[in-house]
């Protein structure tokens, strides 16, 4: 799959062709694929974004010739690949003879039949083709290949001292970049000395100090480029260490499992990491059933203790198999645990693993043994970003926060600046603005906090009830003070004149404090009855077009038009009444009249064009100048995270948070945007939970389809989860109450008629709902996965289904 199909564009070409030559290619030189993605999240994302290290990178001696191929072909941007596969196979021809690239006139079938002969005929660099060579002779010699070696200069002993020598230097390593550096050098060495097990043991030395000093991205990445060149044990220990990386890297516990079942399964029962994996499993799912099943706690807890101990017994230094004995004993309150977590520690001392294992086993009756690990682990990773060191640190600095120490402000400072969407950093930092004398940055910190939470429900607290738990009682009453006027959107008022103001303003703060859209409807409709007044009838048309109020909003936009407001802005009110009613051909007439224009509402164009169209990139390019040149203004940073939510989840989220901090929920998509992003996140696993209050708030504040249609989907994704008819019948009620309201939206038929299918409904209603769709927009085509599945389920009806849906539409 080339970038630009994993971007979802349609204008397709010959260039994805050459994308996938240039894919086997590379395949081809370094034995492992492009893209190692364990998910299909994983894959889009990488295709679409990450860079493509280069063979040379993964395959010492591969000439540069090769990577500049492999570049070019590989480019993100198809524009910078070969015009088409001629060309690259013209470039692969002059790599095996260079002189023959210079003649003109070179035969096509020629040219393509050597590439294909290259692409198809390489198995490694080396192995049938001496890359760097000049033309072929009538009698070649044999073929040079990586594993011949010249005489080692060293003896065996003498080897072996030196590449340990390295790897201790490497593992003690400052610097990434340092680490890096000395495990290449004693690689080539092992190489050249025809001494794999040295290259495979080197491998597993990066990995483990990336590990253990905290760089999970990293050690991610790296393990999922390395792993398929390692085998045997070190394969499998490979395999263990890149569950603690994924572990240290985000958030949620059923990852967690998944991983390690995985790796189970992938590895012997009797097997040193088969064993240790099984006890970590275990005593994962031990704390899962924690308080709703203490029999099945007790099961889980006997197996990994079992498994840890014989894998101990198997081998006493091996340092994942003592921290799972120890952590397993400390949950059954065994007397021998402290013995175990010495031992951890005499084996580890720099290994940030075992403080981290050491808090999460007294996490809950030790608190002062748990800080004690907690700050343990921050000294030894220091320098590192990840979620558990930002979870740490969080922690730390709001009991610093609480009682006055120093230090609070560079904690929290690194958590917002690793996971910016943690409300509870945005809230300390508040409340050291406030003691520091900063009302203004206090104001911004709270109204950052506040956009993203807070987070009813069981799962959280509100900020308020936040501000009182964690706060002393004067603390508290001096922020809650300040956050009464962190959104004052009584200065929007200014402007017009005193005898416009009071009704107005009511419904001003009813729409920005994201009062339902009944109470913000009586308000506005009240506020008529104030004498007429341009600025005041065109605030009353915002308010109204954001809150889908459409039939306020024609009304106010004719009132505007009579006023004699400026064209423009007329127009941009009309194309955004438009586009939320869901028509879509109306929309884009006028969005694209007024893009051609200049100033504000021409760029506001532009974006909202250009997301209709699906064109993603310029959206997030035309709302990225918007929120520089306008920062004032919400909809460039909602358009922003409408367009990067699936690039980007965190730059999204907090872009819509950014707007909801501006002008709160004037304009409902700002929290629409805020929980498309905060569901992206959830599938990368950055997020542990998709917040209640964000699901049922949104049909509050808008009684448009739209918001049901994205409340809806969100039941739907639920249920690919937990697959619960109560779930159905849920989102059948959401689409009912969508359809009421707004019985010519398409959409709203295209669920009805899924959600039909899933739930075990008859073909002709799923046909039923899906030709309504149809009907409303026939310029759409049905989704594939729709389409598959309803072959599967009902293929007498596929017939019909086609009728209304031609395959190749």
């Amino acid at each position: 799959m080339a970038p630009e199909q994993a971007r979802g564009r349609r204008d397709l070409d010959h260039r994805v062709d050459v994308y996938a030559l240039g894919a086997i290619f590379y395949e081809c030189l370094t034995g492992r694929r492009v893209h190692t993605g364990h998910t299909i999240h994983q894959l889009v994302h990488q295709i679409a974004h990450e860079e493509v290290p280069p063979p040379s990178q993964l395959m010492p001696g591969i000439p540069a010739a090769c990577d500049a191929i492999c570049a070019r072909a590989l480019a993100k941007d198809r524009g910078d690949r070969h015009m088409n596969c001629e060309a690259l196979a013209l470039d692969l021809e002059a790599l095996l003879a260079p002189e023959r690239a210079e003649r003109s006139g070179l035969a096509r079938p020629l040219a393509l039949g050597v590439g294909a002969l290259l692409l198809a005929g390489l198995t490694g660099y080396g192995v049938s083709l001496s890359l760097s060579a000049g033309p072929p002779t009538s009698s070649p010699g044999p073929a040079p290949s990586l594993s011949a070696s010249p005489e080692p200069s060293h003896t065996p002993l003498d080897l072996e001292d030196d590449l340990r020598q390295q790897l201790d230097r490497a593992a003690a390593a400052s610097s990434l970049a340092e680490l890096e550096q000395r495990i290449s050098a004693a690689c080539a060495q092992a190489l050249e000395a025809g001494r794999h097990e040295w290259v495979e043991r080197a491998k597993l030395v990066q990995a483990r100090t990336l590990v253990t000093k905290g760089h999970y991205r990293e050690a991610t990445a790296y393990l999922d480029r390395e792993q398929g060149s390692l085998s045997g044990e070190a394969r499998e220990r490979a395999g263990l260490l890149r569950v603690y990386a994924i572990m240290g890297q985000r958030s949620g516990w059923s990852q967690t499992v998944v991983e390690l079942d995985r790796l189970a399964k992938q590895t012997s029962a009797g097997s040193l990491v088969g064993l240790t994996a099984r006890s970590w499993l275990h005593l994962n799912l031990a704390s899962r059933w924690r308080s709703r099943n203490r029999e099945e706690r007790e099961q889980h807890l006997e197996s990994a203790e079992r498994f840890a101990r014989e894998a101990c017994r198997t081998d006493p230094d091996f340092l994942s198999a003592c921290l799972a004995l120890a952590s397993v004993l400390t949950r059954r309150e065994a007397a021998e645990a402290e013995a175990h977590w010495k031992r951890a520690y005499e084996l580890g001392p720099q290994d940030s693993r075992v403080p981290w294992a050491e808090a999460n086993a007294f996490r809950r009756g030790a608190e002062a043994r748990e800080e004690r690990a907690r700050d343990r682990y921050l000294e030894l990773t220091r320098g590192a970003r990840s979620y558990v060191r930002a979870r740490y640190l969080l922690s730390r600095g709001w009991e610093r926060v609480r009682q006055g120490l120093a230090g609070a402000e560079e904690d929290l400072r690194e958590v917002a600046e690793e996971r910016p969407f943690e409300l509870r950093a945005h809230l300390g930092l508040s409340v050291l603005a406030m003691r520091a004398g900063e009302p203004e940055r206090a104001k911004r910190e709270f109204a950052l906090a506040a956009a993203l939470g807070p987070e009813r429900g069981r799962r959280a607290l509100t900020i308020t009830e936040r501000i009182r738990q964690d706060l002393r009682p004067d603390d508290a009453a001096r922020l809650l003070q300040l956050a009464s006027k962190a959104l004052d959107a009584t200065s929007w008022l200014e402007p017009l004149p005193k005898e416009h103001g009071r009704a107005l303003a009511e419904a001003l703060t009813l729409t920005v404090t994201g009062a339902n859209y009944e109470e913000v409807r009586a308000e506005l409709a009240g506020s008529v009855r104030e004498p007429d007044d341009l600025q005041a009838t065109l605030l009353r048309a915002d308010i109204a077009v954001g809150r889908d109020l459409y039939d306020l909003a024609q009304q106010f936009i004719a009132q505007a038009v009579e006023l004699g407001a400026p064209a423009p802005r007329v127009a941009l009110l009309q194309a955004d009444l438009a586009a939320r009613r869901g028509q879509r051909v109306e929309a884009l007439r006028r969005y694209r009249d007024l893009a051609q224009g200049e100033g504000v509402e021409a760029q506001c164009a532009k974006a909202e064009l250009a997301l209709i169209e699906g064109d993603l990139r310029t959206t997030a390019k035309v709302a990225a100048a918007l929120r520089v040149s306008r920062p004032d203004l919400g909809r460039g940073h909602i358009l922003f995270s409408l367009a990067s939510a699936a690039a980007d989840p965190v730059a999204a989220l907090m872009s819509a948070a950014s707007a909801r901090a501006r002008q709160g929920d004037l304009d409902v998509r700002a929290l629409i945007a805020q929980h498309l992003a905060h569901m992206m996140c959830l599938n990368l696993g950055l997020r542990a939970w998709v917040p209640s209050e964000q699901v049922s708030l949104i049909p509050s504040l808008s009684p448009s389809a739209h918001a049901r249609v994205v409340v809806a989907q969100t039941v739907l994704q639920v249920f690919q989860i937990e697959r619960r008819p109560d779930i159905l019948r849920q989102a059948e009620t959401i689409l009912a109450r969508g359809i009421e309201l707004e019985p010519t939206y398409p959409d709203l038929y295209l669920l009805e008629g899924r959600i039909r299918m899933l739930s075990g409904g008859k073909p002709s209603e799923v046909l039923e709902s899906w030709g309504r769709f149809h009907e409303l927009d026939s310029g759409r085509s049905l989704p594939r996965p729709d389409r598959a599945l309803f072959g599967k389920l009902f293929p007498a009806e596929l017939p019909q289904l086609e009728q209304l849906f031609p395959a190749g539409g």
